[in-house]
Protein backbone atom coordinates (compact mmCIF):
# COMPACT_ATOMS: atom_id res chain seq x y z
CA UNK A 1 0.00 0.00 0.00
CA UNK A 2 1.30 3.28 -0.93
CA UNK A 3 1.20 6.49 1.42
CA UNK A 4 0.89 9.80 0.22
CA UNK A 5 3.99 11.88 0.60
CA UNK A 6 1.69 14.21 3.46
CA UNK A 7 0.70 11.28 5.10
CA UNK A 8 4.77 9.77 5.50
CA UNK A 9 6.04 13.04 6.42
CA UNK A 10 2.76 13.32 9.51
CA UNK A 11 4.60 9.93 10.21
CA UNK A 12 7.96 10.67 10.53
CA UNK A 13 7.16 13.74 13.06
CA UNK A 14 5.40 11.72 14.92
CA UNK A 15 7.98 9.45 15.19
CA UNK A 16 10.53 12.11 15.96
CA UNK A 17 8.74 13.84 18.76
CA UNK A 18 8.25 10.02 20.53
CA UNK A 19 11.96 9.50 20.23
CA UNK A 20 12.63 12.90 21.91
CA UNK A 21 10.56 12.35 24.35
CA UNK A 22 12.05 8.53 25.62
CA UNK A 23 15.47 10.30 25.45
CA UNK A 24 14.57 13.00 27.70
CA UNK A 25 12.84 10.18 29.87
CA UNK A 26 16.10 8.46 29.89
CA UNK A 27 18.31 11.04 30.48
CA UNK A 28 16.05 12.54 33.51
CA UNK A 29 16.55 8.56 35.09
CA UNK A 30 20.43 8.84 34.49
CA UNK A 31 21.00 12.05 35.58
CA UNK A 32 18.21 11.69 39.05
CA UNK A 33 18.65 7.85 40.30
CA UNK A 34 16.30 8.68 42.73
CA UNK A 35 13.34 8.67 40.39
CA UNK A 36 13.77 5.12 40.20
CA UNK A 37 12.75 4.67 43.58
CA UNK A 38 9.47 6.56 42.86
CA UNK A 39 7.56 3.05 43.21
CA UNK A 40 8.88 2.18 46.81
CA UNK A 41 5.76 2.66 48.89
CA UNK A 42 6.25 5.40 51.93
CA UNK A 43 6.32 3.82 55.28
CA UNK A 44 6.17 6.74 58.01
CA UNK A 45 7.46 5.54 61.65
CA UNK A 46 5.83 7.92 64.22
CA UNK A 47 7.49 8.46 67.64
CA UNK A 48 5.40 8.05 70.59
CA UNK A 49 8.07 7.50 72.99
CA UNK A 50 7.86 8.93 76.40
CA UNK A 51 11.44 9.07 77.67
CA UNK A 52 13.20 11.77 80.08
CA UNK A 53 15.72 13.75 78.28
CA UNK A 54 15.02 12.80 75.01
CA UNK A 55 16.05 15.03 72.07
CA UNK A 56 13.97 15.97 69.03
CA UNK A 57 13.65 13.02 66.79
CA UNK A 58 12.30 14.33 63.97
CA UNK A 59 15.59 14.66 62.53
CA UNK A 60 15.76 10.87 62.05
CA UNK A 61 13.03 10.81 60.39
CA UNK A 62 10.83 10.20 62.94
CA UNK A 63 7.26 11.68 62.82
CA UNK A 64 5.24 13.30 65.78
CA UNK A 65 2.05 11.78 66.51
CA UNK A 66 -0.98 12.48 69.38
CA UNK A 67 -2.25 9.62 71.50
CA UNK A 68 -4.87 10.75 73.78
CA UNK A 69 -4.42 8.50 76.72
CA UNK A 70 -8.19 8.72 79.37
CA UNK A 71 -6.01 11.49 81.43
CA UNK A 72 -5.87 13.63 79.15
CA UNK A 73 -9.74 13.18 77.81
CA UNK A 74 -11.48 12.44 80.90
CA UNK A 75 -12.79 14.73 83.24
CA UNK A 76 -11.60 12.71 86.11
CA UNK A 77 -9.77 9.53 86.37
CA UNK A 78 -8.47 6.97 88.50
CA UNK A 79 -7.17 3.74 86.81
CA UNK A 80 -8.47 1.94 89.58
CA UNK A 81 -12.16 3.93 89.66
CA UNK A 82 -14.76 1.64 88.10
CA UNK A 83 -17.27 4.69 88.29
CA UNK A 84 -14.72 6.88 86.09
CA UNK A 85 -14.41 4.04 83.66
CA UNK A 86 -18.12 3.74 83.16
CA UNK A 87 -18.36 7.65 82.13
CA UNK A 88 -18.21 8.96 78.46
CA UNK A 89 -15.11 11.30 78.32
CA UNK A 90 -15.54 14.64 78.38
CA UNK A 91 -16.60 16.11 75.15
CA UNK A 92 -14.57 19.85 75.28
CA UNK A 93 -11.06 17.96 76.14
CA UNK A 94 -11.45 15.81 73.25
CA UNK A 95 -12.00 18.75 71.04
CA UNK A 96 -9.55 20.23 72.35
CA UNK A 97 -7.03 17.16 71.88
CA UNK A 98 -8.28 16.93 68.78
CA UNK A 99 -7.51 20.43 67.40
CA UNK A 100 -3.66 19.75 69.12
CA UNK A 101 -3.36 16.53 67.08
CA UNK A 102 -4.49 18.50 63.88
CA UNK A 103 -1.81 21.19 64.25
CA UNK A 104 1.17 18.26 64.66
CA UNK A 105 0.62 15.37 62.68
CA UNK A 106 -2.75 15.39 61.54
CA UNK A 107 -3.72 12.04 63.61
CA UNK A 108 -4.94 10.98 66.49
CA UNK A 109 -4.72 7.73 68.35
CA UNK A 110 -7.25 6.91 71.29
CA UNK A 111 -6.08 4.58 74.14
CA UNK A 112 -9.20 3.01 75.28
CA UNK A 113 -8.34 -0.33 76.83
CA UNK A 114 -11.10 -0.29 79.42
CA UNK A 115 -14.27 -0.42 77.31
CA UNK A 116 -14.50 -4.25 76.76
CA UNK A 117 -14.35 -5.05 72.81
CA UNK A 118 -14.56 -8.75 73.49
CA UNK A 119 -17.00 -11.19 75.40
CA UNK A 120 -20.72 -10.36 76.30
CA UNK A 121 -22.02 -8.97 73.06
CA UNK A 122 -24.27 -6.82 75.17
CA UNK A 123 -21.07 -4.98 76.57
CA UNK A 124 -19.09 -5.00 73.22
CA UNK A 125 -22.03 -3.22 71.79
CA UNK A 126 -22.02 -0.33 74.34
CA UNK A 127 -18.24 -0.08 73.95
CA UNK A 128 -18.89 0.17 69.90
CA UNK A 129 -21.46 2.72 70.56
CA UNK A 130 -18.87 4.44 72.95
CA UNK A 131 -15.81 4.45 71.06
CA UNK A 132 -17.99 5.96 67.81
CA UNK A 133 -19.11 8.60 69.90
CA UNK A 134 -15.92 9.59 70.67
CA UNK A 135 -14.55 9.11 67.37
CA UNK A 136 -17.54 11.67 66.05
CA UNK A 137 -16.60 14.33 69.09
CA UNK A 138 -13.01 14.13 67.46
CA UNK A 139 -13.75 14.70 63.98
CA UNK A 140 -16.90 17.73 64.20
CA UNK A 141 -14.57 20.21 64.98
CA UNK A 142 -11.67 18.62 63.37
CA UNK A 143 -13.09 17.04 59.83
CA UNK A 144 -9.69 16.24 58.15
CA UNK A 145 -8.45 14.76 61.21
CA UNK A 146 -7.43 11.06 60.70
CA UNK A 147 -8.62 9.13 63.76
CA UNK A 148 -7.89 5.74 65.01
CA UNK A 149 -7.89 3.43 68.04
CA UNK A 150 -4.68 1.64 69.70
CA UNK A 151 -5.45 -2.05 70.12
CA UNK A 152 -9.31 -2.36 68.94
CA UNK A 153 -8.71 -3.91 65.84
CA UNK A 154 -8.12 -6.38 65.79
CA UNK A 155 -8.31 -7.72 69.08
CA UNK A 156 -4.86 -8.59 70.07
CA UNK A 157 -4.26 -12.54 70.16
CA UNK A 158 -0.60 -13.93 70.14
CA UNK A 159 -1.45 -17.64 70.38
CA UNK A 160 -4.41 -18.23 67.42
CA UNK A 161 -2.03 -17.64 64.88
CA UNK A 162 0.57 -19.85 66.43
CA UNK A 163 -1.65 -22.55 67.13
CA UNK A 164 -3.85 -22.09 63.98
CA UNK A 165 -2.47 -26.11 62.84
CA UNK A 166 -3.22 -27.59 66.05
CA UNK A 167 -5.68 -25.29 67.32
CA UNK A 168 -8.15 -24.58 64.28
CA UNK A 169 -10.77 -23.30 66.27
CA UNK A 170 -9.32 -20.40 68.19
CA UNK A 171 -8.32 -18.73 65.12
CA UNK A 172 -11.99 -19.18 63.86
CA UNK A 173 -13.01 -17.39 67.34
CA UNK A 174 -10.34 -14.76 67.17
CA UNK A 175 -11.82 -13.61 63.57
CA UNK A 176 -15.06 -14.22 64.61
CA UNK A 177 -14.83 -11.74 67.32
CA UNK A 178 -12.77 -9.24 65.30
CA UNK A 179 -15.51 -9.34 62.63
CA UNK A 180 -18.13 -8.21 65.30
CA UNK A 181 -16.12 -4.86 65.11
CA UNK A 182 -16.42 -3.93 61.38
CA UNK A 183 -18.67 -1.50 61.92
CA UNK A 184 -15.57 0.19 63.63
CA UNK A 185 -13.18 -0.83 60.88
CA UNK A 186 -15.94 0.78 58.63
CA UNK A 187 -15.45 4.02 60.78
CA UNK A 188 -12.39 4.45 61.17
CA UNK A 189 -9.08 6.30 59.29
CA UNK A 190 -6.06 4.46 60.31
CA UNK A 191 -6.13 1.30 62.29
CA UNK A 192 -3.56 1.27 64.56
CA UNK A 193 -3.09 -2.70 65.43
CA UNK A 194 -0.61 -3.78 68.60
CA UNK A 195 2.22 -6.14 68.02
CA UNK A 196 4.20 -5.69 71.59
CA UNK A 197 6.63 -8.53 72.51
CA UNK A 198 5.47 -11.17 74.98
CA UNK A 199 8.37 -13.65 74.38
CA UNK A 200 11.84 -14.13 73.26
CA UNK A 201 10.45 -16.24 70.02
CA UNK A 202 11.07 -14.31 67.06
CA UNK A 203 9.29 -16.50 64.60
CA UNK A 204 6.29 -16.60 66.85
CA UNK A 205 6.33 -13.13 67.38
CA UNK A 206 6.54 -12.55 63.06
CA UNK A 207 3.90 -14.82 62.72
CA UNK A 208 1.48 -13.29 65.22
CA UNK A 209 2.38 -10.08 64.06
CA UNK A 210 1.58 -11.06 60.10
CA UNK A 211 -1.54 -12.06 61.68
CA UNK A 212 -2.60 -9.16 63.77
CA UNK A 213 -2.10 -6.91 60.34
CA UNK A 214 -3.67 -9.31 57.95
CA UNK A 215 -6.71 -9.38 60.05
CA UNK A 216 -6.62 -5.50 60.47
CA UNK A 217 -7.33 -5.28 56.87
CA UNK A 218 -9.43 -7.72 56.45
CA UNK A 219 -12.01 -6.28 59.26
CA UNK A 220 -11.11 -2.61 58.13
CA UNK A 221 -10.61 -3.11 53.89
CA UNK A 222 -8.61 -0.26 52.11
CA UNK A 223 -7.82 1.63 55.70
CA UNK A 224 -3.70 2.14 56.22
CA UNK A 225 -2.63 -0.07 58.86
CA UNK A 226 -0.12 1.22 61.43
CA UNK A 227 1.16 -0.94 63.89
CA UNK A 228 2.32 0.07 67.35
CA UNK A 229 5.90 -1.38 68.03
CA UNK A 230 7.70 -1.27 71.56
CA UNK A 231 11.22 -2.20 71.76
CA UNK A 232 10.64 -3.61 75.60
CA UNK A 233 9.63 -7.23 76.56
CA UNK A 234 5.88 -6.28 77.72
CA UNK A 235 5.56 -6.53 81.53
CA UNK A 236 3.59 -9.48 81.57
CA UNK A 237 6.70 -11.66 80.88
CA UNK A 238 7.92 -12.62 84.53
CA UNK A 239 11.53 -12.98 83.47
CA UNK A 240 12.17 -10.17 80.51
CA UNK A 241 9.59 -7.89 81.18
CA UNK A 242 10.64 -4.52 80.91
CA UNK A 243 14.11 -5.32 79.04
CA UNK A 244 14.85 -3.86 75.75
CA UNK A 245 14.77 -6.04 72.72
CA UNK A 246 17.86 -7.37 71.46
CA UNK A 247 18.85 -5.25 68.33
CA UNK A 248 18.35 -7.93 65.97
CA UNK A 249 15.09 -8.61 67.23
CA UNK A 250 14.06 -5.23 67.41
CA UNK A 251 15.01 -4.67 63.61
CA UNK A 252 13.17 -7.98 62.58
CA UNK A 253 10.22 -6.44 63.66
CA UNK A 254 11.14 -2.89 61.73
CA UNK A 255 11.65 -5.32 58.76
CA UNK A 256 8.70 -7.18 59.71
CA UNK A 257 6.34 -3.97 60.23
CA UNK A 258 7.27 -2.38 56.66
CA UNK A 259 6.95 -5.69 54.61
CA UNK A 260 3.26 -6.09 55.73
CA UNK A 261 1.99 -2.67 57.23
CA UNK A 262 1.53 0.98 56.24
CA UNK A 263 3.50 2.39 59.04
CA UNK A 264 4.89 2.37 62.41
CA UNK A 265 4.33 3.97 65.61
CA UNK A 266 6.70 2.94 68.37
CA UNK A 267 5.82 3.31 72.28
CA UNK A 268 8.03 3.43 74.93
CA UNK A 269 8.79 3.38 77.92
CA UNK A 270 8.22 1.43 80.89
CA UNK A 271 10.54 1.95 83.86
CA UNK A 272 11.07 5.20 82.94
CA UNK A 273 14.71 5.34 81.56
CA UNK A 274 16.67 7.76 80.60
CA UNK A 275 17.40 8.74 76.70
CA UNK A 276 20.83 6.96 75.54
CA UNK A 277 21.70 7.37 72.19
CA UNK A 278 24.24 4.42 72.45
CA UNK A 279 20.88 2.11 73.34
CA UNK A 280 21.03 -0.80 70.43
CA UNK A 281 17.44 -0.63 69.80
CA UNK A 282 18.00 3.44 69.07
CA UNK A 283 20.88 2.60 66.71
CA UNK A 284 18.88 -0.50 65.20
CA UNK A 285 16.13 2.17 64.67
CA UNK A 286 18.59 4.74 63.02
CA UNK A 287 19.64 2.31 60.64
CA UNK A 288 16.58 1.26 59.71
CA UNK A 289 15.40 4.55 58.88
CA UNK A 290 18.44 5.24 56.95
CA UNK A 291 17.95 2.01 54.84
CA UNK A 292 15.71 2.52 51.48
Amino acid sequence: MLYSWSTRTLVRRQLYTVGMKLNLLLLLVLLCPSLTSFSQKAFPVFDATGIANKPDLTPFGLKPITVAYPPLIWASWTASSSSDKEKMPDKAKIAAIAQRAQQSSGILVFDIEHWPLSGDPTAVAQSVKQLETVFQWAKTPVPGLKVGFYGAIPQREYWAPNLVMTNPEKMRAWQQTNTGLSSLGKMVDIVFPSVYTFYDDKAGWQKYAIAQIQEARRVAPGKPVYVFLWPQFHMSNRAKGGQFLPADYWTLELQTAKQYADGAVIWCCTGYPKWDDNAPWWKATITFLKSP
